[in-house]
């Protein structure tokens, strides 16, 4: 599972970098992209422009980074070897800073 990462300081180049990575084809036709958003009303908005701009949009899953680092070191390492931590505790931690 590959990890894109995107970073600018202009929304609209950050979006079309992000666009382009979307035009290549998954291996897998069934899979889905899990695509890690700051806040729940960037799920709203990136799958309206999405599905405004190539007709239809599905198969993705939105995640907070403390659910998405969970998930993908549960995926590395496994249910038994990953830590049990609450996946919202990053969140905790860069709110109360």
């Amino acid at each position: 599972m590959p990890v894109l990462l995107f970073e600018s300081v202009c929304f609209e180049s950050l979006w079309a970098k992000f666009t382009a990575s979307l035009a290549v084809s998954p291996d897998e036709p069934m899979s889905s992209e899990r695509i890690v958003v700051p806040g729940s009303g960037w799920e709203s908005f990136i799958t309206r422009r999405l599905a405004e701009t190539r007709g239809c949009w599905a198969h993705c899953r939105y995640m907070s980074l403390g659910r998405w680092l969970s998930q993908t070191i549960e995926d590395v390492l496994g249910d038994e070897q990953a830590p049990n931590r609450d996946v919202d505790a990053l969140t905790w931690m860069i709110a109360a800073r």
